[in-house]
């Protein structure tokens, strides 16, 4: 079946070493180091606990989840087969990545606070693109 295969593959995308680095990119939008080293920084904030009723998603399946939505803006509905979870955890999932990017804004995003700064980053973007 299709969906299962999609399923396979990334599931063992984030945790495959033998997957190359380009698909690894493309789907999440970011390299595997960036993506580990991410992971280490909210991996607390990504963790849940088991129960005796299910088995919690890996931190490394939340982020994974969080990047392919901010990545790509795929609905719910179709996260969740891709994934093989359901959609309330597709969104919790999300909203985990987005409040722990959230929080870290200020030790990450600096904004420029005078005109020579803003006129630099205007530069900057502008030799980038």
């Amino acid at each position: 079946m299709i969906i299962n295969e999609h399923c396979t593959r990334i599931e063992i995308h984030y945790l495959d070493r033998t997957i190359p680095g380009d698909y690894f990119l493309r789907l999440l939008r970011m390299n595997r180091e960036s993506f580990n080293l991410l992971l280490n920084i909210i991996h607390n904030q990504l963790t849940r606990q088991n129960t005796i009723l299910r088995n919690c998603l890996t931190p490394e399946k939340v982020l994974a989840c969080g990047l392919l939505r901010l990545a790509h803006g795929n609905s719910y509905e179709t996260m969740g087969p891709a994934l093989n979870v359901v959609r309330t955890t597709v969104i919790e999932a999300c909203q985990d990545v987005v409040e722990a990017l959230y929080e870290l804004r200020n030790e990450y995003i600096k904004f420029p606070t005078t005109v020579a700064e803003t006129m630099r980053c205007i530069e900057t973007f502008t030799d980038k693109s």
